[in-house]
């Protein structure tokens, strides 16, 4: 008998009528900020592990360069520190993969902790700029 636990990890695009009230629940739960849905992008991408979703992140494409942007990367709190590393590797790529459908080969993420900027540079991605902010404003009816 294999003592291995067995790991199904499903990756698929973000469907906001379905994830947007789970997002937002997490959001809740450790105080991070909820974009509205009017500030995400259409391309997103929801990773569950073993039938619990575990994280999510979007996909901005630019208009006029070849330039992606992975933004608004969230985790289920309830998810263990291990679900949450496991399932990272695939956020990413699945993104990588949707930015080269877009005919957009160049990547830029934020990573907002050590860990998380190295679980990118696992993935062959390199750093830019270290202890940035990333700051937002919606200047309509201003």
């Amino acid at each position: 008998l294999d003592s291995e636990l067995q790991l199904m990890i499903n990756v698929r695009m973000f469907d906001f009528d379905e994830d947007y009230p789970d997002m937002k629940v997490w959001c809740e739960s450790t105080g991070q900020v909820l974009p509205v849905e009017q500030m995400l992008p259409s391309i997103g991408s929801l990773v569950s592990l073993n039938g619990q979703k575990i994280g999510c992140a979007f996909l901005y494409l630019a208009t006029d360069c070849p330039v992606a942007i992975i933004e608004w990367l969230y985790f289920n709190p309830d998810a263990t520190p291990k679900a949450k590393h496991e399932v990272l590797p695939h956020i990413i790529k699945s993104l990588e993969v949707a930015a080269l459908a877009e005919k957009h080969p160049i990547m830029f993420a934020g990573a907002s902790s050590k860990s998380l900027a190295r679980a990118f540079k696992k993935n062959n991605w390199m750093v830019g700029a270290e202890n940035m902010t990333h700051l937002i404003k919606v200047t309509e009816g201003e």
